[in-house]
């Protein structure tokens, strides 16, 4: 598989295990990942789930666009530059049949599909109000027992990432009864929200 994978080995062993426990614990048929890059994460999410599951993937696939930063945050404008969407089709073909691709900038008013509940969603938008987006737009169709991870929490790799952790703060501090909250341990970046 070819990436410039930005997820640690810890995190991914993270993945594998929360992955687990949401098809213990829930029966939703759907799963997302918002902000796929080139698919490493997704081929990790693809790699177990069940011939009847479908994962949504979201991402511009071309890098951020003007305006998607505030100032304060890690990335800039044409972080992630490219044309990523055929590299990416290719990493994941194997698993064609288990995917539905949804181009564009992460809006929870044009997010589809609407009907769609969720056991595992790993959110890696990088930036401030894609989290607060996506956040806004998953959290209420995930299932009891399903799992929502937030990469980049944390600082990663010496480099902050505020602009996620205030999205998550905010939505912490709003909208997060019935839900558990656990922040990994380091070297980890990731916050994992539980509905209970």
């Amino acid at each position: 598989m070819t990436s410039r994978a930005r997820q640690k080995p810890e995190e991914l062993a993270n993945l594998r295990a929360l992955l687990a426990e949401s098809s213990k614990n829930c029966q939703a048929k759907y799963l997302a990942e918002a902000g796929v890059f080139v698919g490493l994460s997704a081929r990790l999410i693809a790699e177990r789930m069940g011939p009847d599951e479908i994962l949504c993937l979201y991402d511009t696939w071309c890098g951020l666009p003007p305006g998607a930063c505030a100032e304060d945050e890690q990335h800039w404008e044409g972080s992630f530059r490219g044309d990523w969407l055929e590299l990416t089709r290719r990493n994941l073909e194997e698993f064609s049949h288990l995917l539905q691709w949804h181009q564009g900038i992460f809006r929870a008013e044009t997010a589809e599909p609407n009907d769609a509940v969720f056991r595992f969603v790993h959110c890696d938008l990088d930036v401030e109000e894609g989290t607060r987006e996506a956040l806004a737009w998953f959290t209420p169709r995930i299932a009891g027992g399903g799992i929502l991870v937030v990469h980049d929490y944390k600082q990663y790799d010496r480099v902050p990432t505020p602009g996620v952790l205030r999205a998550v703060r905010e939505w912490l501090a709003t909208s997060s009864e019935g839900w558990s909250v656990e922040v990994m341990p380091d070297p980890s970046s990731q916050v994992v929200l539980r509905r209970t």
